[in-house]
């Protein structure tokens, strides 16, 4: 399931980064918002882990696609960084 979540987001994200580049991106949709929810999720998660030491353990996974999670927001975040740089100059 992490596979196909990680490339259902990297697929809306380079469509929306595209639409940036190309002057058809209107709305905004803030990817921080996403991150906090992240977030919060793995930290509960680990708690738990350390809580219920025999009972539950984290998935790898879980980790991996936080990891590409935050991935995909720095290279958002870099690309509008440079539209903005770009047009600012016009």
């Amino acid at each position: 399931m992490s596979t196909i979540y990680i490339g259902a987001l990297a697929i809306y994200v380079s469509n929306k980064e595209f639409e940036r580049w190309y002057h058809r991106h209107n709305s905004q949709h803030p990817g921080e918002v996403f991150i906090v929810v992240w977030t919060i999720l793995i930290f509960s998660l680990i708690i738990f882990d350390f809580i219920s030491v025999d009972t539950y353990s984290l998935p790898a996974s879980v980790i991996s696609s936080y990891i590409a999670v935050l991935t995909i927001l720095a290279v958002t975040r870099k690309s509008k960084q440079m539209y903005q740089a770009k047009h600012a100059k016009r």
